[in-house]
């Protein structure tokens, strides 16, 4: 759970994230619109304006022995698993007030109580097929125009376990569009916030406001997905358990620089995620490095620990006269000179670098291969 790094938004949404694994286990997944077809499912409760995870929650198979508590069964009992499991400041946190947004996989009438009780409120497209669903919306009939839409209200809610302020507060809203076959349909968005109504005018399709609403808020995992599949941490493994602990780092890293942009006052967005991850890298492997034992380390590797951590004892023998400056070590392999390259860059480059000759001397601060013609030589007592 990550609920305790950041104020809570008002509107949170759940969806999947496909993690890329390709290990032989039962519960691997295999979906081929996603960039990576085979991979592990994280069930998420993200922030929709910036790229965070509040918590999410692993997909498994079935056990074969008796379940423990871990094991979460029904796309019902998943959703409100990850809201009772929020925390804020390590107590446990209602989300009172908040509007989850959800797509056809979790809507449902028993989701929707269930979440009102916590008082909750829920947007998401619902699927035809599910219980409950009017059959008159499942399929346009010849007098609903294309683009026409409409609002269905909940009466005489007979749950006597819903509080009598919280009944009648179900919403439905339909649509009428063409699906890339140009056949007709009716999409159906339930909703128990408050009504929305009125329909868009600029774009001549008139989509209703509360369809404008979902499309809103529902954006928040595919943010962080963009975000973590760009520069990931996953490594190569033979154990799948490694994959969900690459999971984990990637959630830190994200989450880490959504809160440290928000404290400072920076737009999320835009925040280069490259300089953060190597910096983030540099702080977890820092205390290792620090405690490291120097013998046997040669000196390229010790110049590398100096630069990292800073400490004396990694620095070596110096020249004198380096002003504390840390020198690459000399090398004996041969290589162009880093000067004359820049300079035949271009038309023929392959041709006139074949006339350069290879030669061994270096600049000891960057360590690049230069020729004598490029290289200033200085003295002890002039450095």
């Amino acid at each position: 759970s990550s609920g305790i790094n950041a104020e809570w938004p008002l509107r949170p949404g759940i969806d999947e994230t496909q993690y890329p694994m390709k290990h032989n286990v039962a519960f691997r997944m295999y979906n081929k619109s996603k960039p990576n077809r085979y991979g592990m499912l994280f069930k998420a409760l993200n922030a929709v304006e910036y790229p965070y995870v509040y918590q999410s929650h692993a997909y498994c198979c079935a056990p074969e022995s008796t379940p423990t508590k871990h094991y979460v069964k029904g796309t019902k009992d998943i959703v409100l698993h990850l809201v009772d499991q929020v925390r804020q400041n390590g107590k446990e946190y209602s989300m009172k007030g908040c509007n989850i947004t959800m797509d056809r996989l979790y809507t449902s009438v028993d989701l929707a109580k269930e979440l009102l009780k916590r008082d909750i409120t829920m947007a998401g497209t619902w699927q035809n097929n599910r219980i409950g669903f009017p059959a008159v919306l499942k399929a346009p009939t010849k007098e609903q125009e294309t683009f026409s839409s409409g609002l269905w209200y909940q009466k005489d809610d007979d749950d006597t376990e819903m509080p009598a302020a919280k009944r009648n507060q179900l919403t439905l809203c339909h649509y009428v569009v063409k699906n890339k076959a140009s056949t007709r349909k009716i999409v159906v968005v339930m909703s128990t916030t408050k009504i929305i109504k009125g329909v868009t005018q600029d774009d001549g399709k008139f989509k209703p406001a509360l369809f404008k609403f979902y499309d809103y808020n529902k954006g928040g995992t595919d943010i962080f997905d963009q975000r973590v599949d760009k520069y990931t941490t996953k490594a190569m493994s033979k154990k799948w358990p490694h994959v969900t602990f690459y999971y984990l780092l990637d959630c830190i890293r994200v989450n880490s620089q959504t809160v440290h942009s928000l404290n400072n006052s920076k737009n999320v967005r835009k925040v280069e995620s490259y300089g953060w991850g190597i910096a983030l890298v540099e702080a977890l492997i820092r205390p290792s490095v620090a405690i490291r034992p120097t013998k046997g380390l040669t000196a390229s590797v010790k110049s590398k620990c100096y630069e990292l951590t800073g400490e004396q004892r990694f620095r070596g023998e110096e020249p004198e006269g380096t002003n504390g400056q840390v020198l690459k070590p000399k090398t004996d392999t041969a290589g162009y000179c880093r000067t004359c390259l820049k300079s035949i860059y271009g038309e023929n480059f392959t041709q006139k670098r074949r006339k350069l000759g290879k030669i061994k001397s270096c600049c000891q601060k960057c360590g690049m291969h230069q020729c004598l013609t490029h290289l200033v030589a200085k003295c002890a007592d002039c450095r």
